[in-house]
């Protein structure tokens, strides 16, 4: 849990620098030789994200699962749900929904939307947006990634934002699933800029994350971090201890937002550090 909600952040532990040899740490850089599930590097590099069948904006230095999405559903939109990245030599495995649209509202309008869930790499930090829009969901509330780092994972819980208007889909909310049961010690989580520049100060802003242990098919202990309490924004990163979850071989993240509210349903993770 964290340690004061008065703080907002999850934990009041100070960061004490590079891992210790025992730990293992995910925190998305080159150097550490991430994948996707075919074997390829990952490279961050340039995307359109389309509204409507026209380019909405774009974004250098992301990785998304866009171009997976290889096969087609009953109404003929491209699509990929899954796994698609992985770390630690294959070990760690991140999952992603993505969707083209190109059947909204079932309105049949033929034009490409761009719908995605799950987990995405970014490079991009902002902590000056005024306004909350979609050109900011890639965007961290920091000065990079966390401990000086450049690459952060950017996650997005789409189940919970089209509660109420769409079917869950598997993986269109973040996860992590592991090849054999690890024991997860700390993460560092941040603000998306999207969700960050979302709030104004209300006595009624609430937005967390729940991290949730699974093994073997069977749901664990559940970690919260809040990010957003009132007035009080958590404003870089913050280390969330998840000893308490013990072993797990799966991480589930979902958003916690008020009930009726159109919070933005992003946020940011990096240094995840495993025993």
């Amino acid at each position: 849990m964290c340690a004061t909600l008065a703080l907002v952040g999850c934990s009041d532990e100070k960061d004490e620098g590079p891992a210790a040899p025992a730990y293992r740490v995910i925190s998305f850089e080159s150097d550490e030789n991430l994948t996707d599930y075919l074997g390829a590097p990952v490279t961050l590099g340039h995307i359109d994200v389309y509204s409507s069948g026209a380019v909405a904006y774009s974004r250098d230095k992301v990785f998304w699962a866009k171009p997976y999405a290889n096969e087609e559903d009953d109404y003929e939109q491209k699509y990929w749900q899954g796994l698609y990245f992985q770390a630690l030599g294959g070990e760690a495995m991140f999952g992603a929904y993505y969707n083209d649209g190109t059947v909204y509202d079932m309105s049949m309008s033929g034009k490409v939307s761009d719908t995605w869930g799950g987990f995405a790499l970014s490079q991009h930090a902002n902590t000056t947006a005024e306004t909350a829009d979609w050109t900011n969901q890639f965007d961290v509330w920091a000065s990079g990634g966390a401990n000086g780092s450049a690459t952060f994972a950017v996650g997005y819980d789409g189940n919970t934002a089209g509660a109420g208007w769409s079917e869950p889909q598997d993986y269109n909310a973040p996860q992590i699933e592991f090849t054999t049961a690890v024991k997860p010690v700390r993460v560092y989580l941040a603000n998306s800029t999207y969700t960050y520049a979302y709030f104004k100060g209300e006595a009624t802003d609430s937005f967390a994350v729940e991290i949730t242990g699974w093994l073997n098919g069977t749901e664990g202990k559940t970690v919260t971090c809040q990010l957003v309490n009132g007035a009080t924004r958590v404003s870089d990163w913050t280390p969330v201890d998840l000893t308490s979850l013990g072993e797990v071989d799966k991480l589930t993240f979902k958003a916690v937002i008020a009930a009726g509210s159109y919070t933005p349903c992003y946020f940011c993770l990096d240094d995840l550090y495993l025993e």
